[in-house]
């Protein structure tokens, strides 16, 4: 990967806050497939502020609930298991992770989170090529977190980023990489790999925006996210700093098997998994 090894050991000790542990349980509870909802909902029941955020979600209008849930076992069973890991990831880090200078992170975890929704609209829109992994939201939601890892961690040379995308016309990664030497795209990939993610996300936070040159193994969730990311700043859902993408990777679009007619929808449900994420990141506090 191209570039130095100052940057390397740098990012080495790059850290996102620790998930608490009792979220790091009940993350891996729910990959389980054979684990009992009820363990789960004893787990989540564990902190107060979790369970607060898991029953407002749950009784949204944005999950289409005419009922009122009262309690986390019922809650699982509105929203599902691998739904409950995902709202469980997105609220801890979205908790967790809320404070940069120059960073809008409003509007950075709306971006992510609509994206990683949305990613789980076209698995369920596509045809032949359908994505069956349970890394889809996971690597949505992580995309463009390499953005915050280098704000966190070349905070000077990110404020002349900052500075300078507001007036020059490249792309946000020309920029990060004539003033700290790496992309944020890099960064995700270098760091990823360093914590032992899973190669699925690590290859979507270095492809995403490249998918021509993604690898052949991982290329259908690449293909996904990029379709998602799109989609989302097409609708003017961006993380403030990343620039509408000048072109469309078609390919990405064949290969997961949806029609031209499916883009109208699409967009719609855009707009529906921004209402999502705006409620989890209320949720979140």
């Amino acid at each position: 990967m191209d570039f130095s090894q100052e940057i390397r050991d740098q990012l080495k000790t790059c850290e996102l806050p620790p998930f608490p542990e009792l979220t790091q349980k009940i993350i891996v509870l729910t990959q389980d497939f054979y684990a009992d909802p009820n363990d789960i909902a004893d787990l989540v029941k564990m902190d107060m502020s979790l369970s607060a955020s898991v029953l407002k979600v749950a009784n949204s209008v944005a999950y289409g609930y005419a009922g009122k849930v009262s309690s986390i076992p019922e809650a699982i069973s509105r929203v599902g298991i691998t739904s409950m890991r995902d709202l469980v990831l997105s609220v801890s880090l979205v908790s967790n992770f809320k404070s940069l200078n120059g960073i809008d992170f409003r509007q950075f975890w709306i971006h992510s989170l609509a994206v990683a929704l949305t990613s789980e609209v076209i698995r369920k829109h596509a045809g032949k090529g359908a994505v069956n992994s349970d890394n889809l939201y996971t690597a949505g939601l992580l995309h463009k977190v390499g953005i915050l890892l280098l704000a966190q961690n070349f905070p000077d040379q990110y404020q002349q980023v900052l500075n300078d995308v507001k007036e020059d016309e490249k792309d946000l990664w020309e920029i990060e990489k004539k003033h700290i030497g790496v992309t944020h795209m890099q960064a995700s990939d270098f760091v990823f790999d360093h914590w032992q993610f899973p190669r699925e996300v690590s290859d979507v936070a270095l492809y995403y925006n490249d998918p021509a040159n993604a690898p052949d193994d991982t290329r259908d969730i690449i293909y996904i996210v990029h379709i998602a990311n799109f989609a989302c700043l097409n609708q003017g859902i961006g993380v403030g700093i990343d620039r509408f993408p000048l072109s469309f990777f078609d390919e990405a679009w064949d290969s997961v098997g949806m029609e031209v007619d499916d883009i109208p929808d699409l967009l719609a449900e855009v707009h529906e998994t921004t209402d999502k994420a705006k409620l989890i990141l209320e949720a979140a506090g």
